[in-house]
């Protein structure tokens, strides 16, 4: 089962970092609650001083080893977000939802789905594809394979009754039935009409920070079943 993650993340031009996290699988969940302190300790002693400015966030990214990872997989979950937000129909109801999925070994971080068909997409901070495939421990690329290959996808349902766990009226699930009901869309509506199935996904994408991937392009790998394309972070910050 494909389970729900919420996050949220906004940069003020005040040097305000706000960063909430409800999904116990977070990994960086203590890092980030670590730097959130060490981020008050710094507005504090700045503020007899100049405004927060670059010089100070570097600083403390300096000490904490991990918190540049950690923000930037939060950027990069609140960017799919907002492309599910972009990309689906407002009557669709998987827009703006985003899940991970647990396999046997490892975890695929983000599950968006675009027109009722998820796209499983692997955040991997500095390790390029070309690298995950030559790589024999490497439990979330497993699991990335792992959601490719089989059936996962056929028990993943999402209510058309509701929005983010809260219900919607009558007129909006009948417009959300009526969509998925339409011939092409990826998903299909359930028997009892209370949810939608989702479709069979095509492909997956890993998502890299790694500076090698910025010289390599959009490669593809083709090994498996589907394909799984590279996608450079700032690539992927720049779709809309």
């Amino acid at each position: 089962m494909i389970k729900q993650r919420v996050l949220s993340l906004s940069l003020r031009e005040s040097g305000q970092l706000k960063l909430r996290i409800t999904s116990r699988c977070y990994a960086h969940q203590h890092t980030v609650q670590r730097y959130i302190f060490q981020f008050q300790i710094t507005r504090i002693k700045n503020r007899n001083r100049e405004p927060f400015c670059r010089n100070d966030f570097n600083d403390v990214l300096r000490r904490e080893p991990r918190l540049d990872e950690a923000l930037a997989k939060a950027v990069a979950f609140d960017h799919t977000i907002r492309l599910s937000n972009e990309l689906n129909h407002p009557h669709d109801p998987k827009r703006g939802v985003v899940k991970f999925w647990v396999g046997s070994k490892g975890v695929v971080d983000f599950v968006p789905k675009i027109r009722g068909t998820p796209v499983p997409i692997l955040w991997s901070h500095n390790r390029a594809l070309d690298e995950l495939q030559m790589s024999r421990d490497t439990p979330d690329f497993d699991a990335l394979q792992e959601f490719l290959e089989n059936d996962a996808y056929e028990s993943e349902r999402d209510r058309v009754d509701e929005q983010m766990y809260s219900p919607v009226t009558d007129t909006f699930t009948e417009q959300r039935r009526a969509y998925v009901a339409q011939d092409g869309y990826g998903g299909e509506l359930s028997d009892d009409g209370k949810a939608a199935f989702d479709a069979e996904p095509a492909f997956g994408i890993v998502l890299t920070n790694a500076r090698s991937a910025l010289d390599e392009g959009i490669p593809v790998n083709t090994d498996g079943s589907k394909p799984i394309i590279q996608v450079p972070l700032w690539t992927y910050l720049r779709l809309s």
